[in-house]
Parts: C-alpha cells; sequence; structure tokens
C-alpha cells in the first residue's frame, strides 16, 4: 500500500489509577489482552465487581515474547484518606491522552 506506518487499529484501555509506588494518579495505558481479560475476570466476580472498590496489582515477569502479566486484586476495602483525596475532583480528557496531550489538563466531566 506505499504508507511508512502501520494503519491496523489496536484495543486498548486507559483510565486515570492511583499509582502506590509513585504516590499519585496516572494514566494507564493497557493494550495486553491477558490483563484486560483478567481485570474482566475481576468484575464478573459476585465477591469483587467494579474495579473502584478495590486494588489491583500488576506484576510483569520475562521479555520479548516470553513476557507474562499477572493481575491481582486485594480484597476490597475503603480507599486511604490521600487517594480517596486525589481522585474524589478528578477529570480527565482521555481524547489528549489518545493525542499526544495531557489529559489532566481538563474541564472534562469524567
Amino acid at each position: 500500500n506505499g504508507n511508512d506506518f502501520d494503519t491496523k487499529v489496536k484495543l486498548f484501555w486507559a483510565f486515570g489509577v492511583y499509582n502506590y509506588k509513585a504516590d499519585e494518579v496516572q494514566i494507564l495505558h493497557l493494550t495486553q489482552a491477558s490483563i484486560r481479560n483478567a481485570i474482566l475476570a475481576y468484575i464478573d466476580d459476585e465477591d469483587f465487581g467494579e474495579p473502584q472498590g478495590y486494588d489491583l496489582t500488576i506484576k510483569r515477569s520475562g521479555q520479548g515474547m516470553e513476557t507474562e502479566y499477572l493481575v491481582l486484586a486485594s480484597p476490597p476495602k475503603e480507599p486511604k484518606k490521600e487517594v480517596a483525596e486525589a481522585l474524589q475532583d478528578l477529570k480527565l480528557d482521555l481524547s489528549k491522552h489518545i493525542n499526544g496531550g495531557n489529559p489532566f489538563e481538563s474541564n472534562a466531566p469524567f
């Protein structure tokens, strides 16, 4: 086709999360189907449900084509005060994330 770029559409999820290691809100951008499927399994589990009520930890092992991800959910509990405050008024414009901008500079309603 003569194009120098990949034109395939690639499914991804992007959403705001609180990263405990960085101690801040960040955008999690997921392309890996194994991680998305693991999160969906927790969402479908009646003991967990929507992930706003519990923490998820994603662990990576291996490299290249041997990379594997493990998604672990912590039991549902009330968030720590600083986490709840950081997420309470969070407004993101994920269209800016997709287009290479800053999604935190936003008046978006989500």
